[in-house]
This record gives structure tokens, sequence and C-alpha cells, in this order.
């Protein structure tokens, strides 16, 4: 039953955050994901207060560059398809291309691992454990 929560958590963000974007039509491509924002950071200050940073970010996790090097590898050809598709970056302001970038990496890709690497996997396994 969290899974289905947490799934309706992040259906609600991103479509009132699309509809947000839809209907502002902002003009600076930075806040296209200002919706995600609160939840990106009201994660972050569960993680801290109930004290489970480590479980989901530890540097005991890493593992070396060689082994999960060719994990990489798709990435890399999608963001070369995009690259080639958009003609390359518009780089007229240089601030919005940093933006996005900074808002996508620390944003997009926190709720991303969190929600799905970290709390829908957790409760996927103890619910699999519950049926074994």
């Amino acid at each position: 039953m969290k899974i289905v929560g947490l799934e309706l958590l992040l259906i609600l963000f991103f479509t009132v955050n699309g509809a947000f974007v839809t209907i502002t039509m902002p003009t600076s491509p930075a806040l296209q994901f200002i919706g995600l924002l609160p939840l990106a950071v009201g994660t972050y200050i569960y993680l801290v207060i109930k004290g489970k940073w480590n479980n989901y970010f530890s540097v005991k996790k890493l593992k070396p560059i060689k082994k999960t090097f060719l994990f990489g590898v798709p990435l890399l050809l999608v963001l070369l398809l995009v690259f080639i598709g958009n003609k390359g970056i518009n780089t007229s302001s240089l601030l919005d291309v940093f933006l996005i970038f900074m808002i996508q990496l620390f944003v997009v890709a926190f709720i991303e691992e969190i929600f799905f690497r970290g709390f829908m996997l957790l409760y996927y396994r103890k619910g699999i454990k519950k049926l074994l």
C-alpha cells in the first residue's frame, strides 16, 4: 500500500508541476521544474530527521567505476541523440544552461533515485519477504 501512496505522490507533484508550467509558461527554462522543489526538499528533510540518509547515500555503497562504466553507455547514447536532434545546446544564456543542469541533477535525479531505487525498492523487497 505504501508503494501506491508513493506513486500517487509522485503523480500529484509531476502533474501540478506540468500544469504550472503549461499555465504560466515561465520565461526562464530553469523554472520548468520549480514545482518539484518542495518534494525534493521535503524528502531530504525526512531522510535527515529520521536518520535514514546513510541507508540511501553512503560512500560504502559506491562501486568502482570499472564495474559500472558500461551502465552509463546507454545514457551517453541518449544524450548524443538529444544533442543531435536539438542541433546542439542553446548557449544564448549560459546561466539558463547551468540552472537547468543543476535542477536536473539535484532535484529530478534526487527524486527519481530516492523514490524508485530507495523507497519503492525497499518496500518491494519487504513485500517479497512477507510473501515467501
